[in-house]
């Protein structure tokens, strides 16, 4: 917080963890996972999804959580503080993916593809929001299957 003591800057920090939802990009791991899907049931293509590391661990929000988190900060937010926005657990990629399976009809192989792997992925990422609680009455209120439903259904109405 250097700008904040050296100059008087009224700065205050959002630490969002990863978060999803309808009209992300597909080049995040669950609109790929989506999108892949979504074509799978409309085109009738090989009913085959290609997918990455899955044993990776992810705090997943929804945007629009996020997004209110961010509101939060702006109004109530202290200079100099930092808030973690996140959904406080930890879920592996294979468990968003078998959720979002469960969500289509169309009956979809897993394969994995190397390509998809990153150089370097941290294993697991879990953050903590009770301060965002706490401090700025923020915390998630989407649960992660109604987060997969929507971004789904998003890239079904797309494809």
């Amino acid at each position: 917080m250097y700008y904040t003591r050296q100059y008087d800057l009224p700065i205050t920090i959002a630490r969002p963890f990863n978060h999803t939802g309808p009209r992300q990009s597909e080049q995040f791991v669950i609109p790929s996972f989506c999108r892949q899907i979504a074509r799978i049931e409309k085109k009738g293509i090989k009913p085959e999804i290609l997918v990455g590391n899955l044993s990776a661990r992810r705090d997943l929000s929804d945007v629009r959580d996020i997004v209110n988190g961010y509101y939060r900060i702006a109004q109530k937010g202290k200079t100099g503080e930092v808030y973690q926005l996140c959904s406080g657990r930890s879920v592996t990629i294979k468990t968003m993916l078998d959720k979002l399976l469960r969500l289509s009809s169309a009956n979809i192989k897993v394969k994995i593809n190397k390509c998809r792997f990153r150089k370097l992925d941290i294993p697991i990422l879990k953050g903590d929001y009770r301060k965002a609680k706490n401090k700025l009455g923020w915390s998630p209120s989407f649960h992660l299957e109604q987060t997969l439903a929507d971004s789904l259904d998003y890239w079904r109405e797309c494809v």
